[in-house]
């Protein structure tokens, strides 16, 4: 079973899905009544995750996030931070406790929006968008690689 969100719509909308394999939807075929919807009747969240379903499902689309995930890690190489990734999902980690928070508005003034990661706030989370041009791509690593090194 998986339950997504937020990105299910691309962030336009506030919607979410749960995913389950037909011998585990089998209970709800059986008990229909048992959940019906916390908010029911979305149409605009359901449109805008059709269209976020169609570029993710566009032939190539993957490969395109894992180039552009080597072209960040390749920019970021020899940075004064150790960079953990998957894809476009991206940590940046600091030798200091606080450093993300630091890097955080560091790259906000150079407008770059990212976020230090609650748990660990010597991490910045980085997550830029997965239908990022190679010319933005090239803009953020610069204006990280200014910014931090």
């Amino acid at each position: 079973m998986v339950v997504t969100g937020k990105g299910l719509s691309g962030g336009i909308y506030p919607i979410t899905a749960t995913l389950m394999r037909p011998e585990l939807h089998a209970f709800f075929d059986a008990h229909p009544f048992i959940h019906i919807s916390t908010f029911g009747g979305a149409e605009l969240g359901c449109a805008a995750a059709l269209a976020v379903l169609d570029v993710i499902e566009a032939p190539g689309f993957l490969d395109r996030v894992r180039v552009l995930g080597e072209r960040f890690a390749a920019g970021f190489a020899g940075a004064p931070f150790e960079l953990r990734r998957r894809g476009l999902f991206m940590g940046l980690k600091f030798a200091a406790e606080g450093a993300g928070m630091v890097a955080t508005k560091m790259l906000y003034e150079r407008g770059v929006f990212a976020l230090y990661a609650n748990n660990d706030t010597s991490v910045l989370q980085f997550l830029p968008p997965l239908v990022t041009t190679d010319d933005e791509a090239d803009a953020i690593i610069r204006a990280v690689r200014g910014a931090l090194g």
